[in-house]
């Protein structure tokens, strides 16, 4: 989502995690014209619409903390400008006349169709072509008016996760505006405890990055309490680039080259990260950024372990299922670094054949597969994979952590060596 004229802004609510990534993905093509904000919560729904200029808001109707009508109603209220998109699993004529009667631009039915979703934002955002009143435009310039946290100011959302949302700000530095990103906790609706468990999560993840210093790490620049708004911060530095599963979706064919050299970076990365924690615990293709150039940066250390933190005791599973290891699925009293060895070997093999090395229909039978199965060798997909790489990638597969790589460092140097017997040939 950013706020210039030119480029409608879209912001997508709710709160079933499944159903809102599909909406991402069904949806990523369409970046290049829409600027997209996708959240799991009404009421951080709320928040952006008090903050930036939102053109189309697209709500699920049946969600836990407040129903979609009931968003739509004080949306509306907000910004009166604002065009509705109210989604439902359950049809019901009525329901859809009152929608309608609230201000809802469509009432759609899930599953819904791509092309009629594309047919319908692109319907209930025409409306951006006709001149805008006087009262209209006053109220767009205020809503346009960016935020100040921490002394910087918010320009536009940049990504949403589970714990925080992440804006582009700016500040001036030496008389030079900069550009930052900004990570605020998201605090909404949660019982006390859990707020002040989040807030010691959040302290925690600022206080790890603060101790990274890498080329391959996004580096955090402060951390603090917004005193205005009592709001948990931290500023890092901005890197513009993509997420790596975006990046590996938009390519057919990955250079495998190219490959090892990000590979590279990532376990000059982590060998930097198991310097400070004894796990990372979430290292997976969501959590890494790549720009044109080939360069990464690996972000978020927010369920990191420390050896004896009280916030991440043994038999916490924490983590995206897909890139878990296979001792964090079983309960294993002693998960240690080799785990995310594991967490690198997913992600190696997705880049290097474009698919995950474990995929189900269920979360029970994804955490079957990746307890006992042994995944498809790289090369029996893609043949072009190098045969050292191959091997690697099944070694940092493997359900036994002693059968593993011993470390980051380790990984690093066989890279290396991968890479420097591809050179002068084809692959």
């Amino acid at each position: 989502m950013n706020n210039t004229d030119d480029k409608a802004t879209l912001l997508v609510v709710d709160d079933d995690q499944d159903l809102l990534q599909a909406l991402s993905r069904s949806l990523r093509k369409e970046r290049t014209r829409w600027d997209m904000t996708f959240v799991d919560s009404p009421e951080d729904a709320l928040t952006i619409l008090d903050g930036f200029s939102v053109d189309l808001l697209i709500s699920d109707v049946r969600m836990s903390e407040r129903d979609g009508m009931s968003l739509l109603v004080e949306a509306r209220e907000r910004c009166p400008h604002l065009q509705v998109i109210l989604m439902t699993g359950m049809p019901d004529i009525d329901a859809a006349i009152e929608a309608i009667k609230a201000g809802a631009a469509y009432y759609l039915t899930k599953p819904i169709d791509h092309d009629k979703l594309i047919t319908v934002i692109e319907d209930a955002l025409s409306h951006r072509k006709q001149p805008l009143s006087g009262g209209q435009a006053a109220g767009l310039r205020q809503l346009r008016t960016p935020r100040l946290i921490g002394g910087y100011r918010i320009v536009r959302p940049i990504s949403e996760g589970n714990m925080g949302s992440v804006f582009l700000a700016t500040k001036e530095v030496d008389g030079q505006p900069q550009e930052f990103a900004l990570k605020l906790l998201k605090l909404s609706s949660s019982p006390a405890e859990a707020r002040e468990a989040a807030c010691q999560r959040f302290t925690r993840e600022a206080e790890i990055a603060f101790q990274m210093e890498h080329p391959n790490i996004i580096s955090l620049c402060e951390y603090g309490i917004a005193m205005q708004d009592q709001v948990p911060y931290m500023v890092m530095d901005y890197f513009p680039g993509v997420t790596l599963d975006q990046y590996i979706s938009e390519r057919p064919r990955i250079d495998h080259k190219l490959c090892l050299n990000i590979l590279l970076q990532l376990a000059g990365a982590l060998t930097e990260v198991h310097r400070h924690v004894l796990c990372h615990r979430d290292l997976k293709a969501e959590n890494v950024l790549i720009d044109g150039a080939g360069h990464i940066k690996l972000i978020d250390f927010g369920v990191a372990k420390i050896t004896n933190s009280s916030l991440t005791q043994t038999g916490m599973v924490v983590g995206t299922p897909s890139y878990l290891a296979p001792e964090w699925l079983s309960n294993q009293p002693e998960v240690d670094h080799r785990a995310d060895l594991f967490s690198f070997g997913v992600l190696a093999y997705q880049f290097a054949v474009g698919v995950l090395p474990f995929e189900a229909d269920t979360l029970p039978a994804l955490i079957r597969k990746i307890v006992r199965e042994v995944p498809i060798s790289p090369t029996t997909i893609e043949p072009s994979v190098p045969a050292g790489l191959d091997r690697l990638i099944l070694r940092l597969l493997a359900k036994d952590p002693n059968d593993r790589p011993a470390d980051a460092c380790a990984v690093a140097d066989e890279l290396l060596l991968i890479r420097s017997g591809m050179q002068g040939s084809e692959y």
